[in-house]
């Protein structure tokens, strides 16, 4: 078996929001490709950020437990959809030290016309994660979409600024955004915990994410053949079913992800290699 980092401690995967906007980008795409073969992607996406939001300080821990060791990561991944047409992309994952303090997970996706960039900064407090501020940026065909999000835990409000209308909601003191959640999964994974179940802000409200553990398989991948944790994603009011599989051997690295929905369009990633 071959597999990249083996030694080093990685606690990445690949964002669900990005496999659902890359499966969006290819359902547009599919009306001006519909006899065309899969597009290659470059691995450099540089798609316009939004200027980074004013970020509360971290909150003093009252009772500190033994923190949790990050490394940061750069991983690869290769992205296939079926729509009725055949479509590629790729997107890439990183995990690193924020300028600010405590970290930064971004995420880029290429898929023929479409853009897309995603980043989470956040912070561990009491041996968990705790979001500080989301941004997200799609473009695709001319179109663009944005979204802002600013995490105030003195107050448990997120205050949210989406196509540039602001405004704000409350939240729980256990509240993620759209990717640092699957950090967290990944660390309770690894602990063996059995209740797998986030609240994520998202659309303007509190949704509910609960996962639940399924066999081990082994799982190939273009990086290799990894024995994986499977994961189903039971999901509010949604049709597609979502597994993830998470490789123990990689301190539980999403290797694969496979999404399908009720049209049976279908979407799978599998890891290509990691930094």
């Amino acid at each position: 078996m071959r597999h990249p980092g083996k030694n080093a401690f990685v606690v990445g995967g690949l964002s669900l929001l990005a496999a659902v906007s890359l499966r969006a980008f290819a359902h547009e795409q599919s009306a001006v490709t519909a006899d065309s073969a899969p597009v290659p992607v470059s691995e450099t996406v540089t798609p316009p950020i939004t200027a980074a939001p004013q970020i509360p300080a971290p909150v003093t821990e009252t009772n500190p437990v033994e923190p949790v060791e990050l490394q940061p990561f750069k991983a690869y991944y290769q992205a296939n959809f079926s729509i009725g047409v055949t479509l590629s992309g790729e997107a890439i994952r990183e995990l690193r030290p924020a300028a600010q303090g405590g970290w930064e997970l971004q995420i880029h996706a290429k898929a023929f016309l479409a853009k897309f960039n995603e980043s989470s900064q956040f912070e561990m407090a009491s041996g968990r994660i705790r979001p500080l501020s989301y941004n997200y940026y799609r473009k695709s065909f001319g179109r663009k979409k944005t979204a802002q999000l600013i995490f105030d835990w003195d107050n448990l409000q997120v205050h949210n600024n989406i196509q540039n209308k602001p405004w704000s909601m409350p939240i729980d003191t256990d509240t993620y955004d759209k990717i640092s959640y699957q950090l967290q999964l990944q660390l309770d994974l690894k602990a063996g915990r059995e209740d797998l179940t986030y609240q994520i802000a998202d659309g303007g409200r509190l949704k509910t994410y609960q996962f639940i553990r399924q066999a081990e398989e082994t799982v190939q991948t273009p990086a290799g053949s990894f024995k994986a944790v499977k994961v189903l994603l039971q999901k509010e009011n949604s049709d597609r079913t979502t597994l993830i599989w998470f490789a123990p051997e990689l301190d539980y690295l999403i290797v694969k992800l496979s999404q399908q929905d009720s049209d049976d369009r279908h979407v799978e990633m599998l890891l290509k290699r990691v930094n």
